[in-house]
């Protein structure tokens, strides 16, 4: 996994790639068979990091559950290689909550256009993502250059008919915003609304289904009509099936959604004086298979590395610099380490792993990789059955403690 410099929740999780698999040979102990008796820990040399994990408990509020609940969402959605296999750059991937900061993403120029339409009916929460052919896209460029790009967001109301009038008034609201614009129907879905302008090569549709709305938005480097039309009608073909499958949190009940139903996100790291039940912020959240994929840079989906090991849950607590990732099996947690290691190219050598943490793998990053967070210097990672511990730090002395503290609460029951 590589890191990214965007703004979106799974930038937290992506940190994880400056060190968290990257290429050459790391220091091994031995591999624990998942579902043995659990090892002792209690003479593991952790400092003043805790070894017990935390109970999260349910939300505190409404507003928590409705960020819970965008969380949720991401998983109705597709993973954007699906719909177009050069999408494989994810750019924004973000749970929004507030009716402003999704009308501004909508538009793309951070101009709330539709935000009355959404306070108008009620949105609930929303979850955006944006993928691109290309890793860093420029403003500016000439067609031949300009990228393939799709922005595609998820926006849940209380009901089909909530939905169906946002639907229909979001489109209204960005189609007056350009005399140039034109309408675009699409035969296959003629409940949806579009438009674009003939001499730009983007389109934006809005189509609503059941209680949520899919609003979508294509670019591609040239003015083709049918290309646009094509993804759009694809995005809807893959989306639609998702979200039949997504099982929403009632209203009533998103007052007390669990912070922590797979008991992952209490296994991260915390510093003493942290035992209480934080909340759930874009620093400290659980990650579903569909934006956990998004972690992976081109060369670990090329090679299917979580594929490989069934990586379907990320925790991330980036404050604390640590991240548990869910694997298929205890097989699987030792191929993640392994396969990602085997496709990255910024590490500058083997560590020491802590003593008495078997499998535990630590390495130093290239300068490059850390000259601007120190604290990124050093990783460590370490297994326990289906589950993969990553710590990272900038003393080396420290973070061998903290990996074996990290080891310790991915033993210890919850």
């Amino acid at each position: 996994m590589k890191a990214k410099t965007v703004q979106m929740v799974a930038s937290a999780a992506l940190s994880i790639a400056l060190l968290a698999g990257c290429s050459g040979k790391a220091i091994d102990g031995k591999p624990v068979a998942a579902h043995q008796p659990k090892p002792d820990v209690s003479h593991l040399a952790t400092g003043a990091y805790p070894k017990q994990p935390r109970k999260l408990g349910n939300v505190s509020s409404v507003d928590e559950g409705r960020l819970v609940e965008a969380i949720r969402m991401a998983d109705g959605l597709p993973d954007l290689a699906a719909i177009d296999s050069t999408l494989v750059y994810p750019y924004v991937w973000q749970p929004e909550t507030t009716s402003e900061l999704v009308a501004s993403n909508l538009s793309l120029t951070g101009d709330p256009v539709a935000e009355t339409v959404l306070d108008k009916y009620g949105m609930i929460a929303a979850y955006v993502a944006s993928s691109s052919d290309q890793p860093d896209m420029k403003v500016g460029q000439s067609p031949q250059q300009d990228p393939r790009i799709m922005l595609l967001t998820l926006i849940r109301f209380p009901d089909a008919k909530s939905a169906a009038g946002a639907a229909r008034d979001m489109d209204e609201a960005d189609f007056a915003i350009s005399p140039d614009n034109s309408r675009v129907p699409i035969t296959k879905y003629p409940d949806a609304h579009g438009h674009w302008r003939s001499y730009a090569p983007s389109m934006a549709f809005t189509l609503a289904h059941g209680d949520f709305v899919i609003h979508v938005l294509v670019g591609n480097p040239t003015t083709n009509f049918s290309v646009l039309t094509g993804l759009i009608e694809k995005t809807f073909d893959t989306t639609i099936p998702r979200i039949d499958a997504f099982k929403k949190t009632a209203v009533k009940d998103l007052g007390r959604i669990p912070r922590d139903p797979d008991q992952l996100l209490g296994r991260t790291q915390y510093s003493p004086g942290e035992e209480g039940q934080p909340e759930i912020s874009s620093g400290f959240i659980v990650l579903g298979p569909n934006v956990a994929k998004q972690t992976q840079d081109p060369g670990e989906r090329k090679a299917n590395v979580f594929g490989k090991a069934g990586i379907d849950r990320i925790a991330v607590s980036s404050e604390n610099s640590s991240y548990v990732l869910r694997a298929r099996d205890a097989k699987g947690a030792s191929t993640y380490v392994t396969e990602s290691i085997k496709v990255r190219t910024d590490i500058a050598r083997p560590i020491a792993a802590p003593a008495g943490v078997p499998g535990a793998k630590c390495v130093e990053g290239k300068q490059d990789v850390w000259t601007e967070d120190p604290n990124q210097r050093y990783a460590c990672y370490v297994t326990y059955d289906r589950f993969v511990g990553i710590v990272y730090g900038g003393d080396q002395a420290d973070v061998k403690l903290r990996a074996a503290a990290q080891y310790a609460l991915l033993v210890n029951d919850l």
